[in-house]
């Protein structure tokens, strides 16, 4: 349990010292994206529970710019078929694996 309470103690240092959403800019050579037809399909997103708010909306932006495009948000965690765990999960079920 100790363990885990340091991983926590590092994420949470380690993620305070990122750049903030206004400190990150992009290429200012990089030209605007423009709709173009044709763009159609399939477009899953199946795992986190926690990501669906964030999922939800980039797919409702990205819908904008194609509209034939169905997407399908699958918010089923970590029982979901075809889940690829986060890093922390993972970790923590390769810590319970060898006993940590």
């Amino acid at each position: 349990m100790m363990s885990f309470r340091r991983y926590g103690a590092s994420l949470l240092l380690a993620t305070a010292s990122l750049p903030l959403p206004a400190q990150i800019q992009g290429d200012p050579d990089l030209p605007h994206y423009e709709s173009v037809l044709g763009v159609s399909g399939n477009l899953s997103s199946i795992g986190s529970d926690t990501l669906n708010t964030l999922t939800t909306l980039w797919t409702g932006e990205f819908a904008k710019f194609c509209p034939n495009v169905k997407i399908q948000i699958q918010g089923a965690g970590s029982s979901a078929d075809g889940y690829i765990p986060l890093p922390a999960t993972l970790a923590s079920r390769i810590g319970e694996q060898l006993g940590l």
